[in-house]
């Protein structure tokens, strides 16, 4: 992020059915880190089944952003750009 002086990362997870409380929190971490580093995070595809996998992990999700699909992702990051 900081080599390529990114101001939004995109994280995809298209295709993921579920994950551990452990992986939902290593996320989560992640896109505070990164938002300490200035760069803005996008989680896109995510689907009905994993989002409510989240909810019920208990892990706090209200700062994370998300989008439908990747191209919504990549409308949203060049949209924040300008």
């Amino acid at each position: 992020v900081q080599a390529l002086r990114a101001h939004t990362v995109i994280l995809d997870v298209t295709g993921i059915q579920m994950v551990d409380i452990q992986a939902a929190h290593l996320l989560l971490n992640g896109t505070r880190s990164l938002q300490l580093i200035g760069a803005r995070s996008i989680i896109s595809g995510v689907n009905p089944e994993l989002a409510q996998h989240l909810v019920h992990s208990g892990v706090a999700l209200e700062s994370l952003t998300t989008v439908q699909n990747l191209q919504a992702a990549i409308t949203s990051a060049l949209q924040k750009r300008r």
